[in-house]
């Protein structure tokens, strides 16, 4: 299983994070983020991969996590729609995001 998380880190640095938990190894691991100079941090100390950009991503990704604030994720759920294939799960920690709202984004106007 390769997990990604697109947007904000908590998901890894907060205690309990997933990766000091031991619950994925790092190197299944994929972040990316708008400012290439948040995940550097956790390349050193967790040793994950850093994805240059969405479809990288994707390509690499069984899992992709939303981390993001909701002001953003419109922007980021458009750039997903280009690159995700139908076996791939979505996973929103977004507040106020539920599934129902992602589902009608996702699919609104897709060929």
């Amino acid at each position: 299983m390769v997990l990604s998380v697109a947007g904000q880190w908590g998901v890894f640095d907060n205690q309990g994070g997933i990766l000091q938990n031991g619950m994925i190894k790092d190197r299944n691991v994929w972040i990316n983020d708008l400012d290439a100079g948040k995940t550097a941090p956790f390349e050193k100390e967790f040793a994950v991969n850093i994805a240059a950009d969405i479809s990288e991503l994707c390509r690499n990704s069984d899992i992709i996590v939303i981390s993001i604030k909701p002001d953003g994720f419109n922007y980021l759920l458009q750039e997903l729609r280009a690159y995700l294939e139908t076996d791939q799960v979505i996973v929103s920690v977004a507040a106020g995001i539920n599934t129902a709202y992602i589902e009608k984004k996702y699919w609104a106007n897709k060929e």
